[in-house]
C-alpha cells in the first residue's frame, strides 16, 4: 500500500519559506474561487489554519456580529439572500485565505500534499519569537514576491476582498500597497489600547506560547469587519435581483 511521507518543516529561515514555492505555484494554477468575497487572515500556529483556535475565534466573532446585524430591518435583503445558501450565513459567500510563510493558502487547499517535493501546507512550524531579523527579512522578500502574484491572479475574481491583518505587522505592510482603494477592501485595525481587555487571551499548546496576532481581535475590529461584510452581501443581493 502506498503511503506518503510528509517533510515536516521546523524553522524560520529563508529556506522554510522557499521550500513551499512549488505548492504555492500549484495554488495559482489550480485554485478557482467559487465564492464572491475573500477574507485574508493571518497565519496561525495551529494547522490546518481553519481548524486553529485563532481562526475559529475570528470567524466565530465575525458570524456572531453578522447575525446581530442581519436581525435588523436595514439588512433584510442580505438576510433573505443568504437564506438560499446551505448554512444561511456570510461564510457561504466568503472564501477564507491565510497569508503565511508558505504563500497564500485557500481553505480548500490547506491539506494539500505535493508528492514531488514531499511538503504540505499543514506540516510546518514558524515561531516569530525565535525568528531573527534575517529570518523576517527572508520571509518579507518571499511575501513581496508572492503578493502581486495573488493580486494579479485573484483580485478580479472577487467582488470584494477583506484584509484582516494586525496593524504594524509585516503581513499588513506587504498587502497595504495593493488595497489603498477603500472601495475594494477594508483593513481591520486596532482602535487603541483601551480595547485590549476585550481580547480573550487564549494560549495554545497547553499554555506554552501565545498567538502573536491575538491583539488584532478586538470588539471594535470584529464589529467593523462584520459591518463591511454584511454591506458587501447587501450589494450581492441587489445585483442578483
Amino acid at each position: 500500500m502506498d503511503s506518503k511521507i510528509v517533510k515536516y518543516v521546523i524553522g524560520e529561515d529563508r529556506e522554510a519559506c522557499e521550500c513551499f514555492e512549488p505548492l504555492w505555484q500549484r495554488v495559482l494554477r489550480e485554485y478557482k474561487p467559487t465564492k464572491p468575497l475573500a477574507l485574508m487572515l493571518p497565519c496561525t500556529w495551529g494547522k490546518p489554519y481553519r481548524e486553529s483556535y485563532l481562526t475559529q475565534y475570528i470567524l466565530g466573532g465575525l458570524l456572531a456580529s453578522c447575525d446581530k446585524l442581519l436581525e435588523g430591518e436595514k439588512f433584510k435583503e442580505a438576510r433573505e439572500y443568504l437564506d438560499s445558501y446551505e448554512h444561511k450565513d456570510v461564510l457561504d459567500v466568503v472564501d477564507v485565505w491565510h497569508m503565511s510563510s508558505c504563500g497564500f493558502v485557500p481553505e480548500e487547499m490547506e491539506r494539500t500534499f505535493d508528492p514531488e517535493t514531499g511538503y504540505a501546507f499543514f506540516a510546518y512550524d514558524w515561531d516569530s519569537e525565535r525568528a531573527t531579523e534575517e529570518d523576517i527579512e527572508g520571509w518579507f522578500v518571499a511575501a513581496r514576491r508572492r503578493a502581486p502574484e495573488w493580486v494579479n491572479t485573484y483580485r478580479s475574481l472577487y467582488e470584494k476582498t477583506f484584509v484582516y491583518l494586525r496593524e504594524g505587522s509585516k503581513s499588513r505592510e506587504v498587502m497595504t500597497p495593493y488595497y489603498e482603494d477603500k472601495g475594494r477592501v477594508v483593513d481591520s485595525y486596532l482602535s487603541g489600547p483601551q480595547d485590549f481587555p476585550t481580547v480573550v487571551r487564549w494560549l495554545s499548546l497547553n499554555g506554552r506560547r501565545e498567538e502573536v496576532d491575538l491583539p488584532l481581535i478586538t470588539s471594535f475590529s470584529i464589529s467593523f469587519l462584520a459591518f463591511q461584510v454584511v454591506e458587501a452581501v447587501m450589494s450581492l443581493a441587489k445585483s442578483s435581483e
